[in-house]
């Protein structure tokens, strides 16, 4: 339950109601019965769900050290749970709380980490939807690093092309087309 209303609170644009729930579930969590949920309802473990998401309304809130706090726990909870799809979920807000921050080499990092984990551990097809937010992602952590803008063209280009259908594809086109402005590519 409250997994579910902190999820659904984040996409919803409220924050303060995605902590609440965040909290309550942390507090009420038990690994020995609630970790089991990872496998037969939700697909990741709720209190790394919950904290991950948490995390990031955190950041909305304007408390970016709690947020980093968050986000860690989310992190060492599914590493030591040792479940790819929590731990994939947790890198990839970690990567999004990361580019929040304006870090982007570690966005990059973190991102990098979520598709390995993705792609090795939970047998992410290369065509699977979430593997093409993996990808965009990617794009957009680069683009942050003045130095890989080129890299992140390249990689927003073919978003695009390999992903014409995908609901993302015109945020990849207009990233494409952005960067080759800001690259004075035009």
């Amino acid at each position: 339950g409250h997994q579910a209303r902190a999820v659904t609170s984040f996409f919803l644009g409220e924050p303060a109601a995605s902590r609440e729930a965040m909290e309550q579930a942390v507090a009420i969590y038990d690994p020995e019965r609630d970790s089991r949920h990872a496998y037969v309802t939700y697909g990741q473990d709720p209190a790394v769900a919950s904290l991950a998401f948490g995390a990031v309304s955190l950041w909305m809130l304007g408390y970016p050290a709690q947020a980093e706090r968050r986000s860690r726990e989310a992190v060492d909870l599914a590493r030591r749970l040792a479940q790819p799809s929590s731990l994939a979920l947790a890198l990839h807000f970690a990567a999004v709380l990361r580019a929040f921050r304006r870090e982007p080499a570690e966005a990059l990092r973190d991102g990098e980490a979520t598709a390995a984990v993705a792609a090795e551990k939970s047998k992410l097809q290369p065509d699977a939807p979430f593997a093409a937010n993996l990808r965009l992602d990617r794009a957009d952590a680069l683009y942050e690093i003045p130095e890989q803008r080129s890299e992140a063209l390249a990689a927003y280009a073919n978003f695009a092309k390999e992903y014409p259908k995908h609901e993302l594809a015109p945020q990849a086109s207009y990233g494409a087309a952005f960067t080759a402005l800001r690259m004075g590519k035009y």
